[in-house]
């Protein structure tokens, strides 16, 4: 009985304990989408600043939220309020602000259960005194006003700054000495009371205490002490207009954006100008028609371009996005090179033969290998392109979010330089052009069904003494497929090969067959005859689904077995290879009439008819 007892109230004890409520730790997470704050300027020195940060949640509850970097000697405002990031959202609460020992400053939810995921906007103010913190000076051209942002818990894009001031004689601005690209001029509003002027950065970093400062006229400030000081710097006859030099346009930022806008233009120009040169002198040297996106001369190809990169350098370190990258989409545009053509001329008269050797001279290196990335040369001035764009937006990064974004835009200048109008896409010769396919069907089909040959085209050219002769080089070449089972009626089956623009070559198969034979009635009835060369042939041009080996291989390989059961059903002609090897497409009328002849007439005997067909092949 007492051994039950204990084990009963040991698992009452137990059960007590897991039931019993304990403290939750939330795992809460924040990440920081925007922050603005105005600070209102008063004429004794004194501001109120207001902030207002967008907060996105993760997890929670979150009751609290603290903020480094604000300062101590700041008496915090009362009409504090945390409210949902959604428009129309009608859930309020309440902050209690109270300052912390370092500078921090606490903000309470005043949520009974606190806030969970979800973006917020937190509006907080406080009053500080600018001049007891020394945030006000004194210079010759007027009074610069001071004010360190807080430093948030994490990188922040879209940071702003209003300076609300009373209205001065000048309207407020930049300080000279402020770094160029650092902080954005936004607008400036003048009212009849007060001024504002806005700031912007496009990125601060984490736990960045940024500095904004803004110069005003000195009539702003009216302490005794300040205006002594104000005097003693301008003197009697100096005034804060006159003084006045917009620090965009003067001074060492002025001179460091000419440098950069100047120099990243010519060079990008410079490059253009080289790489049309080098591609007209390459296709002028195999007889193609260079085509460009935007047809215009080299030289004033490359102005354009280093034109519209200066602009686009100048309107993104100004701080105006669209305008930049509508002028990089143009230089883009305007250095880019179409695919090439080789140029159609007609030819005269010509005759085909076999040919045993597919190889040709060694041609001369073509110029523009620099913008060529398969060679070595064009890899390494590629990656030396490379490195400096990288470089730059991974240096910009932590300092400017949108300057490192612009920056590492800039590398699609390198895609018309080094991916268009390339030499590996200047149109091949025929012997480069059949070389490959040459290879690839002899491995594919079987020796014992056909056999693959080259046949080229020579023109036939006349000279002053009437004598013909026949040019060294074949103006076309083709693929002559021999059965090893010939039917009756097959005049020859190649595969031709259609140019496309660039360096693309589109396959198809040519058949050739008499009419009213074996062969064309074996074949498939969807194939589209056509009239040969003379009234007895029939031509066929069929092309492959898709312009590939595969593709090629079957369709050949499903023409030839139609043709090998043609030739089993109906008799194989021994002699049809005179017919396939033969020079040219020459024809004799007697043939063809003894072939017609020997297909229909139907009283004759079957060695007559045999006979005939021979007959006719022989003169193929």
């Amino acid at each position: 009985m007492i051994s039950r007892a204990s084990s009963f109230w040991g698992i009452l004890v137990l059960v007590a304990l897991f039931f019993l409520p304990h403290t939750a730790h939330a795992w809460v997470e924040t990440t920081v989408r925007s922050h603005q704050a105005h600070v209102l300027v008063n004429e004794d020195g004194s501001a109120i600043v207001r902030h207002e940060l967008v907060l996105k949640v993760r997890g929670g509850p979150m009751k609290a939220l603290e903020i480094d970097g604000i300062g101590s000697s700041i008496e915090p405002l009362p009409d504090a309020l945390v409210r949902r990031a959604v428009e129309g959202s009608a859930s309020v609460w309440p902050l209690t602000v109270s300052a912390l020992e370092g500078g921090g400053l606490r903000l309470s939810i005043g949520a009974e259960r606190g806030i969970r995921g979800g973006s917020y906007l937190f509006s907080f103010a406080y009053s500080v005194d600018l001049n007891d913190l020394g945030r006000i000076s004194a210079q010759k051209d007027g009074v610069v006003i001071s004010w360190i942002g807080p430093r948030l818990s994490s990188g922040v894009d879209s940071a702003k700054v209003i300076f609300v001031t009373p209205r001065g004689k000048v309207e407020p601005r930049l300080p000279s000495g402020e770094e160029a690209g650092s902080v954005l001029l936004g607008e400036v509003r003048r009212g009849a009371e007060f001024d504002e002027i806005e700031l912007v950065r496009a990125h601060l970093a984490t736990g960045e205490p940024a500095l904004w400062r803004v110069l005003v006229s000195p009539e702003v400030i009216r302490t005794p002490a300040f205006d002594q000081q104000v005097t003693g710097l301008q003197g009697e006859d100096s005034s804060a207009g006159a003084r006045y030099q917009s620090p965009t346009l003067g001074g060492k930022a002025s001179a460091f954006r000419g440098l950069w806008v100047a120099g990243l233009g010519t060079v990008f120009g410079v490059l253009v100008f080289l790489k049309a040169w080098w591609l007209r002198r390459a296709a002028e040297l195999l007889d193609v028609r260079n085509k460009a996106l935007i047809p215009c001369p080299p030289a004033l190809r490359a102005i354009l371009s280093g034109a519209l990169v200066s602009g686009c350098v100048w309107f993104a370190l100004s701080y105006r996005p669209w305008l930049s990258v509508g002028f990089l989409a143009l230089a883009v545009v305007f250095s880019t090179h179409l695919l090439p053509v080789r140029r159609v001329r007609p030819r005269g008269p010509g005759h085909w033969e076999k040919l045993e050797d597919l190889r040709e001279e060694k041609a001369n290196k073509l110029p523009g290998r620099l913008f060529e990335t398969r060679s070595l040369p064009g890899f390494l001035f590629f990656c030396l392109l490379s490195f400096p764009i990288l470089k730059g937006a991974h240096y910009l990064l932590p300092l400017s979010n949108y300057l490192a974004l612009m920056v590492a835009g800039s590398y699609l200048l390198l895609l018309p330089l080094f991916w268009t109008g390339r030499l590996v896409d200047l149109p091949q010769s025929s012997r480069e052009q059949v070389g490959t396919w040459l290879k690839f069907l002899t491995k594919a089909l079987d020796p014992t069904v056909a056999t693959v040959e080259p046949w080229g085209r020579r023109a036939i050219q006349g000279d002053s003494s009437g004598f013909e002769k026949s040019q060294p080089q074949a103006d076309e070449i083709r693929l002559r497929i021999l059965l090893k089972k010939i039917p009756l009626g097959l005049r020859a089956m190649e595969v031709s090969f259609d140019e496309s623009a660039g360096s693309t070559v589109l396959p198809c198969v040519i058949l050739r067959v008499l009419d009213d034979s074996p062969t064309l009635d074996g074949l498939p009835k969807e194939i589209v005859w056509q009239r040969g060369r003379t009234q007895e042939e029939k031509v066929a041009l069929l092309r492959p689904a898709a312009p590939t080996r595969a593709q090629l291989l079957r369709l050949v390989r499903t023409l030839l077995s139609s043709l090998r059961a043609t030739a089993q059903r109906k008799g194989m002609n021994t002699e049809a290879k005179v017919s396939q090897r033969g020079a040219g497409y020459s024809e004799s009328s007697r043939a063809s009439q003894l072939s017609r002849r020997a297909h229909k007439s139907a009283g004759n005997s079957d060695s007559t008819r045999t006979e005939g067909r021979k007959s006719a092949v022989v003169a193929t």
